[in-house]
């Protein structure tokens, strides 16, 4: 009896040496044979053998009775675990099979609170199913202790169920805990989902606020694009614009181009003027700058037509990118207009050296050499200086007793002033009767028959045309005042004084 008792822990050591040769060898159906039951309930270190064999030959279910009968011997947390991990085999298998059912009977609440991966297999399953309030039910909450596989099976759920607000709240979170792009790009998709929907029912303030509080703009460009998209086809220019923030068009250079485009749909032309400098100080392009100068010709060209001359011409202070043609004749007339003709000389001889032979430069030059040689000898002329100044009327020209070609000419005067094109046609017609008219000389109807080109022109034109006053004074020989209104003010007040 005694010798039985040595030899026993000297076969079991035997014994265990042989199943683990065999292991070695991948030879796991003999070693189990060695396994023997009254071994296993006696010896710990040939159950763990034993389930190590039956994990290499995929007997899961045998591995759960074996780990349950283990466990009851010795309570350790490795059997478990073991249970748990052939479980998770057996689940698997059960969901590559679509067999759900089969799968759920395996996991049950407490074992899945347990153990993470069964708990991610339930949640899967309860998914393929499109059982997803359930799912959402026995996701654990967000700690720092967290899986960060479960939390991401959690918003994967939160989409299904299109819980928008939540989605972006959990993903805030979780991109503290974890440094993973999955939960940024989670939370950007929200919030466009989120914000297209406030679009859609008219929040646009609203929608606006989320996207600037929770939206990484260095992420998903395409989300960005997708919501200005749908508010570019519903005709929202003023309500996109908001969304080109300064971050944001200084990551992406298309963005600050597109919203210097929607600024000029918008027709925010002092807007541009801004935008397209920081555009171009941040990006350096040039094509920044030529938006800059197209809406600085636009600003021109709005208060030429207002009559605001001296404001228009303050925008030719800025560096234009390249020589333009079209500012710089709009800046000649604007020049005429004021009278400030040694500029006229000054700028005309400047952009003789780039468009050299321009007949508008050259004609423009020794016209204005013209007054300045001539200025001196020229007389100023009441009446069209009052024409210019609204200070005379048709019926008071009509009774003037002066030299009939010098009245003809201050009728035509007068009808061009009036921007309209019923005087116009008037004009054109009083023309043509001084063309067959025997009083007056070649030269006199040389110089109308040039009028009658200019009357037949803004008559076909619907743009606003600057009246060249100049031109009248060089037929008439004579200048406007410019300063009759200052005279006029300042003689009314000595007579009430007198009075």
């Amino acid at each position: 009896m005694d010798d039985k008792k040595e030899k026993m822990p000297l076969e079991i050591h035997d014994t265990i040496c042989c199943i683990q040769k065999l292991i070695d060898k991948k030879s796991y159906e003999e070693a189990l044979t060695l396994c023997h039951l009254n071994l296993c309930s006696t010896n710990k270190k040939i159950v763990i053998l034993k389930i190590h064999i039956l994990f290499k030959l995929a007997k899961y279910l045998e591995i759960i009775t074996e780990c349950e009968k283990a466990y009851t011997i010795w309570p350790e947390e490795h059997f478990l675990k073991s249970k748990n991990t052939a479980i998770s085999h057996l689940v698997g298998e059960h969901i590559k099979k679509d067999e759900y059912e089969k799968a759920l009977k395996y996991l049950t609440n407490e074992m899945c609170y347990q153990d993470d991966v069964l708990l991610g297999q339930k949640i899967t399953i309860y998914i393929r199913l499109e059982r997803f309030v359930e799912a959402l039910a026995i996701c654990p909450s967000l700690t720092t202790t967290h899986n960060s596989y479960l939390e991401k099976k959690k918003i994967s759920i939160l989409f299904r169920l299109k819980n928008y607000n939540e989605i972006i709240r959990e993903c805030s979170l979780a991109s503290r805990i974890w440094k993973d792009d999955y939960f940024a790009s989670a939370k950007n998709t929200a919030v466009g989902h989120l914000v297209k929907e406030m679009n859609q029912r008219g929040a646009y303030q609203e929608a606006l606020a989320l996207f600037k509080k929770e939206f990484i703009y260095e992420r998903d460009k395409d989300i960005i694009k997708s919501i200005l998209k749908e508010l570019e086809n519903n005709g929202k220019f003023t309500e996109e614009i908001e969304y080109f923030t300064d971050e944001l068009c200084c990551l992406y250079k298309d963005f600050y181009q597109k919203k210097i485009f929607l600024l000029f749909i918008l027709k925010r032309y002092e807007e541009i003027l801004e935008e397209a400098l920081k555009a171009f100080l941040f990006w350096k392009d040039a094509c920044f700058l030529k938006s800059r100068d197209t809406a600085i010709s636009h600003l021109i060209k709005s208060l030429v037509s207002n009559g605001k001359f001296e404001e228009a011409l303050k925008y030719y202070s800025y560096d234009f990118c390249e020589p333009n043609l079209i500012l710089e004749t709009q800046k000649i007339m604007i020049l005429l207009e004021l009278e400030r003709y040694q500029d006229v000389i000054d700028v005309c001889t400047e952009n003789l050296k780039i468009w050299k032979k321009e007949p508008f430069f050259i004609e423009r030059r020794k016209q204005a050499l013209e007054f300045v040689n001539t200025q001196r000898m020229i007389k100023e002329n009441p009446y069209l200086t009052k024409i210019y100044f609204n200070a005379l009327s048709f019926e008071e020209l009509e009774t003037l007793e002066i030299e009939e070609f010098e009245k003809m000419i201050l009728k035509l005067a007068f009808y061009e002033k009036s921007q309209k094109v019923c005087d116009y046609k008037k004009g054109l017609q009083l023309i043509k009767m001084g063309l067959f008219s025997t009083v007056f000389s070649e030269q006199q109807k040389s110089l109308l028959g040039n009028l009658k080109e200019k009357f037949i022109s803004k008559i076909s034109s619907k743009r606003y045309k600057l009246v060249d006053w100049n031109y009248y004074c060089s037929i008439l020989n004579c200048f406007i005042d410019k300063d009759y209104e200052t005279k006029e003010k300042s003689s009314l007040r000595q007579l009430k004084i007198k009075k």
